[in-house]
């Protein structure tokens, strides 16, 4: 005879003990606290989340103060693609030109390029 198997839902007869779903208590559903109320009053720690970021870019700065103008020159001369993506990443995304700035941009382009792309002969 096949084993049937046990329905938690269904109450325990007398006697018996209840079944896993019957002892777990009720989920809380919607919002724990109160308006107005926290579940941590006291708040995190001052610093506790700044510490990594400060140390990081202090050892930035100072890895850019030994070596910063070499690696931007490596870059730009020997990957103008890369030197260009991180210059745009630098700017803001709502930079207004309010000037035609294709002359200077082509006179940077031939000055970093040699006035070629590494793809042309």
């Amino acid at each position: 005879m096949a084993r049937q198997p046990k329905n938690p839902a269904r109450p325990p007869e007398d006697g018996q003990k209840p079944t896993g779903a019957d002892t777990t208590a009720k989920k809380q559903r919607g919002k724990p606290f109160q308006k107005g109320q926290s579940g941590n009053p006291a708040g995190r720690p001052k610093g506790t989340r700044n510490k990594i970021s400060e140390d990081f870019i202090a050892a930035l700065c100072e890895d850019f103060e030994a070596h910063g103008v070499g690696v931007i020159k490596t870059v730009r001369e020997d990957n103008p693609t890369q030197y260009l993506k991180l210059v745009s990443d630098l700017v803001p995304k709502d930079f207004n030109v309010k000037h035609d700035s294709s002359a200077a941009f082509t006179a940077l382009w031939q000055r970093m390029g040699g006035g070629k792309t590494k793809h042309q002969p």
